[in-house]
């Protein structure tokens, strides 16, 4: 029996090339009843806080601003902690976890650590409890890229779909 989490997670493309980062803040903060908080701000917020130079968001930086934002008690209970697993198993093992157990959307790089997506949901052979053995079927993903349209570069909008 295929077992289903798809957490509600509003779909916000990065403001600038450079600002997937603080779409994830803004998509995991506005799923978890924060509203909409601007990505200017939260780009701040995430870069001022990086513990590793040549980043525009590094884990630690987008970590802290997670945590700054998030709704107080009773809204949101948990905290939010940064994982890096040794091995794509276990950070996969990870994400799937945190998506049963706490219900939250995740913020993970990609791309060589070059690009942050929310990963929102995921599909197993059955319930990922601790322990047991399932196979991924598939995650649901809101990828920020490409940055919003502009009037001066229309043709970086995503292709229409009806």
């Amino acid at each position: 029996m295929t077992w289903k989490k798809n957490i509600a997670t509003q779909y916000h493309q990065q403001d600038t090339n450079y600002y997937c980062g603080a779409a994830t803040a803004q998509m995991i903060l506005d799923s978890i009843g924060t509203g909409l908080v601007d990505q200017n701000t939260l780009y701040n917020s995430n870069h001022s806080h990086n513990t590793q130079s040549g980043w525009y968001t590094d884990p630690n930086g987008l970590n802290y601003t997670l945590n700054y934002y998030k709704p107080s008690p009773p809204i949101f209970n948990n905290i939010f902690v940064v994982f890096t697993k040794d091995t794509e198993i276990e950070g996969t093992e990870k994400i799937v976890y945190t998506l049963w157990h706490y219900g939250v959307p995740t913020g993970t790089l990609v791309y060589h650590c070059g690009h942050w997506i929310v990963i929102r949901g995921v599909s197993t052979s059955k319930e990922p409890k601790p322990g047991s053995t399932y196979t991924i079927n598939g995650f649901w993903i809101n990828n920020p890229w490409p940055p919003t349209p502009s009037s001066s570069n229309p043709s970086s909008a995503p292709p229409a779909t009806s």
